[in-house]
């Protein structure tokens, strides 16, 4: 799971060759600067210091960039309390002004709105950037190129709190106010792109937010001082949306490309590293790579174990993933005690109501369920329903997986029409969210096609397989396993209806993809060197 980017708007200066009749503060300054320039930052914050108790001797509110560039050192050195510091005492040299700015102003409070934001608090993040952008509307400056930042600020702010409607308000707005500064080829509205695109990701807008990643990735790439960082940051991404649009081939180049970004000389391996390493390994373990995926998912615990804490939700989140590699390879109690371990991180850092915890939930449940426990499933997966419901929407696809789950469970224990009620709006949430053709869709429309038949439903049951098999045609594709048992079973509805030759002919359908995937593996193996498997 991404953590939500932000965009920063500095005020900053720059090294040049000064007169010989250059006042003591300045020289320092440029010293200042140019010892920042090359890491040397004690010496920088030294000489900040040393320009600052110079400039303040005349009062005359010169100090203000000094302190801003005095906070960009201590930012640096992730000294936020004293980055603030700075801050403020920068709006008070600022108020010293005979003329204070209202820009200089406004892009304090901002700053202060970001520091804020990496302490997670976001009430006073909201506050901040509110009061930077009325001072703006206040002063008739929202055509400057500060408002669209500050804007994209604020919306973050709101993402970060799950108040995603408002945050989406506050987004469009910051796209209008950067084409109206004409700031679209910056770093920054490539910034306002990926957080916007989180929020699209966030509320099952998959296609949405690859478009916002694909554009922002485009901006970046034209730009020459866009970090490494940056730039993985919107692969990895655009990598995810992709991943929940069934393109698993580039999203799969896409996450390399990340991760050589994120270990590219000069670049710091940091949290960023380790989500995109876990998300490769969810990809991995989708399709079937195994150790490949476990292979990441240890290379992300050992960066984890060097870069965040051992309470970080992003823990959490490796621990499900290899519960999940270990269902695949029926290990139940590993599973359970990584699911277990998963679930109460999640309690303790996001809270009983939190997605993150609903989602713990339903793999417990999904392990009951495994074992024939079909109530306890029943009970977990309910209770991860309503969590999902209340905190994403009743539209959501995260909802319409939790009610398939449910759904499931409700077959198993021969309540067919409540089985079908939930699968039929799982069904309609998941055809708004992907479209008709998605392997996600068409196992919905398999899922009902089996109940409505057992149900004696045959008319349903027919257009449903219909409905499945043109889904899994798409996607996965024509040969597909998913499209060969679908086939299967549209067949047995058939002969039950006493339609023998069409069921033949699904049948020989099927038994030819079953002829073509034989060949193909026959194939695969040949190829391999002294017939040993070859590793991933």
């Amino acid at each position: 799971m991404n953590r939500t980017a932000l965009t920063l708007f500095l005020v900053t200066g720059a090294a040049t060759l000064l007169p010989a009749d250059t006042l003591p503060w300045v020289a320092l300054q440029h010293e200042a600067l140019a010892a920042s320039e090359t890491g040397a930052l004690q010496k920088a914050e030294d000489l900040f210091r040393s320009a600052i108790s110079s400039a303040e001797r005349g009062r005359n509110g010169e100090t203000v960039m000094l302190w801003i560039q005095l906070a960009a050192v201590h930012r640096a050195e992730s000294r936020l309390a004293d980055a603030e510091q700075d801050y403020r005492r920068a709006i008070e040299a600022n108020g010293l002004r005979a003329r204070p700015s209202t820009l200089e102003g406004a892009v304090l409070l901002n700053n202060l709105g970001t520091i804020s934001l990496s302490r997670v608090e976001l009430k006073t993040a909201e506050s901040l950037f509110g009061q930077a952008y009325a001072t703006l509307v206040a002063n008739q400056l929202t055509d400057t190129a500060i408002s669209g930042p500050i804007l994209a600020n604020w919306g973050v702010a709101l993402q970060r709190q799950g108040r995603w409607e408002e945050a989406q308000q506050t987004y469009g707005r910051a796209f209008a106010a950067f084409r109206q500064s004409g700031g679209e080829k910056t770093p920054e509205f490539a910034k306002l792109l990926t957080n916007s695109g989180l929020l699209s990701f966030a509320t099952g807008s998959f296609e949405d937010a690859a478009r916002k990643n694909r554009e922002a990735w485009a901006i970046q790439n034209a730009l020459p001082d866009v970090t490494a960082r940056d730039r993985a940051f919107t692969l990895n991404n655009l990598a995810q949306a992709l991943v929940q649009l069934d393109q698993f081939s580039e999203a799969e180049a896409l996450f390399h490309k990340a991760i050589a970004l994120q270990n590219a000389e000069g670049s710091k391996r940091d949290v960023a590293a380790v989500e995109t390493l876990n998300n490769l390994a969810v990809l991995e373990r989708t399709t079937g790579r195994l150790d490949a995926a476990d292979r990441h998912e240890q290379e992300a615990l050992e960066l984890a174990a060097r870069c965040i804490g051992k309470d970080d939700k992003l823990l959490a989140s490796i621990w499900n993933n290899q519960g999940m590699i270990a269902i695949s390879r029926s290990d139940f109690r590993a599973a359970k005690g990584l699911f277990q371990e998963a679930a109460d991180l999640w309690l303790r850092t996001s809270g009983a109501d939190s997605p993150n915890y609903a989602a713990a939930l339903s793999n417990l449940a999904n392990l009951e369920a495994k074992r024939g426990h079909r109530k306890q499933a029943e009970a977990l997966f309910s209770r991860a329903l309503k969590i999902d419901e209340a905190h994403l929407g009743p539209n959501h696809p995260k909802v319409a997986a939790d009610l398939g789950n449910l759904a499931a469970q409700l077959y198993f224990q021969h309540k067919l029409s409540d089985s079908i009620a939930l699968y039929e709006r799982a069904q309609a949430i998941e055809e708004k969210s992907f479209g008709r053709e998605n392997h996600e869709v068409g196992r919905t429309w398999r899922n009902l096609a089996i109940i409505y038949q057992v149900a004696k439903q045959y008319p349903a049951a027919e257009n449903a397989y219909g409905k499945a098999i043109h889904a899994f045609e798409i996607s996965p594709g024509p040969d597909s396993p998913e499209l060969l048992n679908c086939l299967r079973d549209y067949a047995s509805l058939l002969r039950k209806l006493e339609r023998f030759s069409e069921a033949e002919q699904a049948d020989l359908r099927a038994s030819a993809i079953e002829v073509r995937n034989a060949i193909k593996a026959e194939r695969a193996s040949s190829r391999r060197p002294g017939g040993l498997a070859l590793q991933d």
